[in-house]
């Protein structure tokens, strides 16, 4: 019986599972309080995406969070460009009154 179970504890470890050896996987718990309403609407949006399985539900609201996270950054970035937008830019010295001199046009 020890020979058994050592036979296939190698055959798993060697051939089937030999990736999972160096897969860390870290999940965490959050509760959270949201409307019944939307609660309903997010359970029926995953069923439809994702199905009935196990952790789905996870996955759906990680998938969520990350998006969420994502549009934040884009649109802090997007506002600190937009803020030095308005600042401006010293460009150096500007040789020319007007347009017309500077493409030599009268």
């Amino acid at each position: 019986m020890v020979f058994k179970a050592f036979y296939i504890q190698n055959i798993y470890k060697n051939e089937t599972f030999k990736y999972l050896n160096n897969l860390n996987i870290y999940m965490e718990t959050i509760t959270i309080n949201i409307d019944k309403e939307t609660k309903e609407l997010f359970k029926d949006t995953v069923k439809k995406e994702y199905g009935l399985r196990k952790g789905q539900l996870g996955r759906a609201v990680n998938e969520a969070l990350l998006k969420w996270i994502d549009d934040k950054r884009k649109r802090n970035i997007a506002q600190r460009q937009l803020e030095l937008m308005k600042k401006g830019f010293n460009l150096g010295f500007k040789g020319y009154k007007d347009r017309n001199e500077l493409y030599e046009r009268k």
